[in-house]
């Protein structure tokens, strides 16, 4: 797996702003990777239509709880405010 790292640097008074704006990025990002991933998925497969709903359906539950606020891969199942607030 590739792990990208970046710096940027927040004037102290934008820090909570700051925050707030890279977490909706963030999650506006990994929606549309999802969806992405998916549709590339779906158009090189030959999945039966019953099939390609039962993967539909699994897409939806997954993006059901990432816009109830839940953090993929936080095994502590916390939000996107309680992740915040604990590196606060």
């Amino acid at each position: 797996m590739t792990e990208l790292k970046f710096t940027v640097n927040v004037p102290s008074k934008l820090e909570s702003e700051f925050v707030a704006a890279l977490e909706r990025v963030i999650k506006e990002f990994i929606d549309e990777l999802e969806f992405s991933v998916a549709r590339d998925i779906l158009s090189k497969s030959k999945l039966t239509k019953k099939q390609a709903d039962k993967f539909a359906d699994e897409v939806k539950k997954g993006m059901a709880k990432t816009m109830s606020g839940e953090v993929q891969g936080d095994e502590c199942k916390r939000t996107t405010d309680e992740v915040s607030k604990a590196y606060g």
